[in-house]
């Protein structure tokens, strides 16, 4: 998510009032979608809530490739697809948690829940260094960075719909 923001005041032209409001939606999906998404996985199951907030993240995501620089899109778009973002990642993140709680021992769950909010932990820091890393790499010094930015932003929601892989032969 950081890298939309990058890309939509480097690259589509929004200024930092815009930009906030892109971040207000973002904090509110949350907000407004975690005691909702809590209900959902308790009636539902926490892995039908992975199997389509992975596949509905994937989609948001592809939908950035209609970003462009001439004609970005309204404010009012971008502040849509950071609430609805939001809400989706919410609920896969309420899901996740359920689903690990499901799966820890009862005698022993301490060292289960450590082991998975460091792993976790981990790869959410170190995959937007490694992922900033390669955009400064492949970004242009002048040109069309819109492109490169499409085209990261595809290759992560292919990443988020091979998420529903391994989720296939999870069973509620």
């Amino acid at each position: 998510l950081p890298f939309v923001i990058v890309m939509l005041r480097r690259a589509a032209g929004f200024d930092e009032g815009q930009v906030l409001y892109t971040t207000v939606a973002l904090f509110t999906g949350g907000l407004v979608s975690l005691y909702p998404w809590g209900r959902v996985v308790d009636r539902a199951g926490a892995v039908p809530v992975l199997r389509g907030t992975s596949v509905g993240l994937a989609v948001l995501m592809l939908l950035l490739g209609g970003v462009e620089a001439d004609s970005s899109p309204p404010v009012a778009a971008m502040v849509l697809w950071f609430f609805a973002t939001s809400v989706l990642a919410s609920g896969y993140g309420v899901a996740d948690t359920h689903l690990l709680f499901e799966l820890t021992p009862e005698h022993a769950p301490a060292r289960t829940l450590v082991l998975g909010a460091v792993t976790v932990g981990l790869v959410s820091g170190v995959s937007p260094l490694l992922a900033g890393a390669c955009l400064q790499v492949l970004l242009p010094e002048e040109g069309d960075a819109l492109r490169v930015y499409h085209g990261f932003f595809a290759a992560l929601a292919l990443l988020q719909a091979l998420a529903f892989l391994p989720l296939r032969g999870l069973r509620t």
